[in-house]
């Protein structure tokens, strides 16, 4: 198992529920051997992570923003509003899914895992 420690969520507005895309996303990470665990929007302050994955599905999950944002660091997102137009995102996120994320993030995620999480921004 590798040593990252990934942290998947949404805003949703049902308790104990998540959106096909983060099962899919979640399963994936987990198949290539990596640390991840699903955590509830409103639950995330009270956890730690290397890396934050955020899915975004309602133009109005972007009030969340402002609340994930205060983590600052290693946060990416994906979702139809960010794969539509992705351009009012770039400057909030560490990296931006376009589109079907399962293959592309463990690429990243092993180059992570090679050259460590402090040298993303050379990613």
């Amino acid at each position: 198992m590798n040593n990252i420690k990934i942290i998947i969520t949404e805003p949703t507005e049902i308790e104990n529920t998540k959106s096909v895309g983060c099962f899919f996303i979640e399963d994936s990470i987990r198949k290539s051997g990596y640390n991840i665990k699903y955590v509830e929007f409103e639950k995330l302050k009270d956890e730690t992570a290397d890396i934050i994955l955020f899915s975004i599905h309602h133009v109005k999950d972007l009030f969340y923003l402002a609340k994930l944002y205060k983590y600052k660091k290693n946060i990416w997102i994906g979702g139809g509003h960010v794969m539509n137009n992705p351009y009012p995102f770039l400057h909030f996120f560490d990296i931006i899914c376009v589109g079907e994320g399962e293959e592309w993030i463990i690429k990243i995620l092993d180059i992570i895992q090679e050259y460590g999480i402090e040298n993303i921004n050379e990613i």
